[in-house]
Parts: C-alpha cells; structure tokens; sequence
C-alpha cells in the first residue's frame, strides 16, 4: 500500500489509490495536485467528505458515468465486507479465504467505499500529537499499551500496540476499515430444538427475556442466573427470535472453553442456522452465518454488525477490568441493537447502574432440577503445602481423593499457581498412586489442554488439575471439586462461586462435593459460601424467578 498526498484547492488528502481521488473530483469539477510531503504513519488520513453516488443516465459527462460504473462494481462488495472492522492485512487474508484478491483492482474498490462513505478509514495506531494522545484504534488501548519499534514495512520508526497482539499486530503504519453493516432483511423462522422440558423457572425466566427483545424500550438486559441453572437454554427462545428477524447474532463469552462448549450447544438447539466459533484455534475466523460465538477479543473485528449481542459470564476475567474490550462488544453491536449480560454474581456497582439506567433484570434462582446448589466444606489445613511438596502424607488431600473414587466421581482440583498444580501431580501420582492416565494438568499454557477438557468430559479422566482458567464453562455429570490453596488472592468471591458451580449439574448424582482447602479462612472464602447459601433460601423462599429493575 502506497501513501500518497495532494492538494485540492488548498486542502491537503491523502490516499492509497491516487487514480480513484483523481476521478473523484473530476466528478466534482476539481483537479488534483500532488505534493512532495510524504504521508506520516499514525496520522489520520484525511479523506474528503462523502458525497451521494452519481445515477448514470441522459446527459452526463464521460467522466460522471465512469463514476457511477465505479461505484455500482465497489457496491458488490458491500454484502462481502459489511459490518466488519479489519486491518488492510487482515482485508487481504479475508478476500483471499473469500476468493478475491486485493490487486490493483481490489485497493480501487476500497478507496471507492471509502470516499463513497461505505467504510470509514483510520490508522492502527494513532501517534499524531502528544504522546499521552496515542491511540490503538482497534481495541482503543491508551499510551500505556503502545509501544516503538523499528518496523520493515514503512522502513522507519513506528508504533504498535500490545495490548491486542493476540489478534495480530495494529501499528500506525496498517490502516484500520470500519465497514458499514448493511441492513437486516426478514429472515427464515428459526426454532430451538430442545433434547428435554424447561422447568417452570426456566420456562417463565424465557417468557420475560424473550418478551424484553420484543417490546422492551431498554437496549440492555441482565439475567443473573445460579451456576448450572441453565442460562443458556432460558435464551433459546430470545435467540430464535432475534435470528428469524435480525441475523446475525453474537455470543461472546471470556474464556474459550466456554466458547466451545456453547458452540456445541448452540449448534445442535439450531441445526437450521450456520454457526461460527470464533476464538484463535477454532480456524473459523473468516466464516459467515447467522450465529456467532465466540471469544470478546474476536469481536474486535466487528463493526455495527449484531442485532442481539449476548455476554456470558459479563463479570469474568479479563471482562471486569478491561475497558476496551467492554468497548469492542459495544462497537460490534448495531446502533439499533441489544445486549444481555449473563452472570451468577453481579457486583453491587452492577446492581446500582442496571438500577439508575431503569435496565430490566431477570434473576433466576434455582436451578433446572430445584435441588440445592452444594455448600463448600471449609477446612483449615495448616502446613499442607509444605507436605504436599515434600510428596508426604496430607490429610485433607488424601480424604478427597478417597471420596471421589470411592463415590465413582471425578474431580476439578483447582489450584493458584502453575508450579502448584504440576507440584500436586506429582503428589497424586507417587503418593496416591493415581495411575498415569487417569489424571492431567490444564492450565493456559498448556497446549494439550484441550485435550485434556475432553478427555475429562468423556470420563477418561478422573482427576483433571487446574488453575482458575477452567473455573467457568466445563461441565460434567458426577463432579467433585477441590481448592488447594482457597486462601490465595487469585481466588476473589466471584471465583469461588463459580468454581463451586461445577458440582451438582446433575439430577441423577447427588454425592458431588465442594472442599476449600487453605491455611487460614478468608473473607472471600465466608462470602462465597454465604451467596451460595442465600441462593439456597431464595430457592425455598421465592420460587426461583425474580424480574426487577
């Protein structure tokens, strides 16, 4: 992509396609002169007001109908390109997965989108000004996230961003396309297929989120629903709604196991519709359907693309802290669409702002089959760790382990730190004597940990070591789960309850247990244990659904 700069009675442009502009103001009348001044990476691109495109017909000028010829060939490409926000490297990758390419003819096409105001165009990174002014355009990271470098692609200094390496590099000298969405157009019925029977709470929670899409004025939804109470099915009847009027839809969630496993579920409750998994192993990225799941950082390319936008698990890490992507799932929602947040521990800064904004909220207390959720057995273990290190006796480990074999279960056993966990494998292993293929360490870093998830919900496993990566999402039927070390910071109240989650999902197994093993008890340990409690009583208490504002 070359930069080029000229002048329009005074006004100074710039472009990467200098015949496109030429032509553009010949429409108008004007003539171009181009300047020496050479274009400077990170600086905005200064691009001429968009004006109506010219109808060809009787008594036009050569010039104007070439125009018009011009913009009727670059309109094909809006159902192609529209609502996504995309890097010109990223353009390039996606035209080729789409079998175009960007020669000479594709960068003429998106300078007539541009000038046609069909995309909006900027730098990556912005740099122009102080340096407290710098800007990733992408993912709106501020100064603290740019970084210098010297870069091969504009053979100068330059400017990236590394808070959204994951997504590929944004640098000052890449410019950024924010596609316009085209519009919804009624679309086929769409109905969820259910394998089983809502329960009375499931089935009135649905009413009032679906009758919220409906005729709600709010543009915003909370649903606070206990873990394992089936938030994702209480949402099927919304998604069909939204998916025969207004496709396509997103659901977004901060972990990508759980983008898998939703994935799988959404798939099979819409058999009709196409559903594409985005997360960085998925290799669907530039798929189109109607139903897109996956992880908040892929919605970064997407601009004003999604009638309904859903956010699962809105309170997890890294959404509770990061701003930006906050910022992201707004920007990939169309101006006119709607979002519902989805969680089991809604913070009380939360609860104020859904109160001050008159959002609606549905909180659904039970679960599916109105048994109590397990309250964690707190146990004060002093010195565990030192024994467990040293591959010595450690009580409270022991009896666990004992309980999930001798009641045929399996276990979740979540531990602080990577070094901990690969420590207390090989303390299972050598002390316990678990068998080699009967346990496995998952963490983030660990590239068989998908594997291993699998291998877990399929029973292969029996005990599976974590870090807090696998405190959301994982579901199996005859869990137990385990916190060595609940006293750790890393384990807030939020966490604890989510991880205490896991047990109990079924109706046919009753035996699962939750164990917070630590030195001392925290007050994130007492308060998790109390918000599992109160959930409790709301269950006996008030039948199970609540809709407040």
């Amino acid at each position: 992509m070359q930069w080029v700069r000229y002048e329009v009675k005074g006004s100074t442009y710039d472009t990467f396609c200098i015949e496109v502009d030429r032509l553009f103001w010949a429409v108008r009348g004007k003539k171009c002169r181009i300047l020496d001044g050479r274009w400077q990476p990170g600086t905005s691109p200064f691009t001429p007001d968009p004006l109506a495109p010219i109808e060809s017909g009787e008594g036009l000028k050569p010039v104007q109908v070439q125009w018009a010829l011009e913009v009727a060939k670059a309109n094909e490409w809006k159902p192609l390109l529209g609502g996504r926000a995309l890097l010109a490297t990223e353009v390039s990758a996606f035209l080729d997965s789409r079998g175009k390419h960007l020669i000479q003819e594709g960068w003429r096409t998106l300078r007539i989108l541009v000038l046609t105001g069909a995309a909006r165009l900027f730098p990556g990174v912005k740099v122009q000004g102080s340096a407290l002014r710098r800007r990733c355009f992408r993912c709106g990271a501020g100064f603290g996230g740019i970084r210098r470098t010297r870069c091969a692609r504009c053979r100068d200094v330059c400017y990236y961003c590394d808070r959204c390496l994951v997504m590929g590099r944004s640098q000052a000298c890449i410019p950024l396309f924010l596609f316009e969405p085209l519009a919804s157009h009624l679309q086929h019925s769409v109905c969820a297929q259910l394998s089983f029977t809502l329960s009375g709470a499931q089935r009135m929670a649905s009413r009032r989120c679906a009758s919220w899409w409906e005729d709600g004025e709010s543009d915003t939804l909370l649903l606070s629903a206990v873990t394992g109470a089936g938030k994702t099915e209480v949402l099927f009847e919304t998604l069909a709604r939204a998916l025969s009027r207004r496709p396509p839809v997103l659901w977004a969630a901060p972990r990508r196991d759980v983008v898998v496993e939703v994935a799988q579920r959404l798939s099979r409750a819409f058999p009709s519709v196409t559903t594409v998994t985005l997360h960085g192993e998925s290799g669907q990225t530039w798929r189109e359907g109607e139903l897109y799941v996956g992880t908040v950082h892929q919605t970064m390319r997407f601009y004003r693309r999604f009638s309904l936008v859903v956010v699962d698990e809105a309170d997890a890490f890294p959404l509770q802290t990061n701003h930006h992507l906050q910022a992201s799932l707004d920007r990939a929602r169309h101006p006119d669409g709607k979002r519902i947040l989805v969680t089991a521990t809604p913070s009380t800064s939360w609860k104020r702002e859904f109160k001050r904004n008159h959002w609606p909220v549905v909180t659904l207390r039970t679960r599916h089959h109105g048994r109590p959720l397990p309250e964690p057995r707190i146990i004060r273990a002093w010195g565990w760790h030192r024994r467990m290190t040293a591959r010595r006796a450690t009580a409270p480990l022991e009896a666990f382990v004992e309980q999930v074999f001798r009641t045929d279960g399996q276990a979740l056993m979540f531990v602080p730190r990577m070094a901990d966990g690969k420590r207390l494998i090989t303390w299972l292993k050598d002390w316990m004597h678990v068998p080699l293929e009967k346990v496995a360490f998952a963490s983030s870093r660990e590239e068989e940990r998908a594997r291993h998830v699998e291998e877990f919900r399929r029973g292969v496993l029996r005990l599976l070591v974590t870090t807090t990566i696998l405190e959301r999402g994982v579901t199996v039927p005859r869990c137990h789960v385990l916190v060595a070390g609940a006293d750790h910071p890393v384990f807030d109240c939020s966490s604890l309850v989510q991880i205490a989650g896991r047990v109990g999902r079924s109706a046919d197994y009753r035996k699962g247990e939750v164990w917070f093993v630590s030195r001392v008890v925290t007050g994130e340990m007492l308060r998790a244990k109390e918000v599992i409690r109160s959930w409790n009583r709301g269950t006996r208490q008030k039948g199970g659904v609540e809709e407040g504002r």
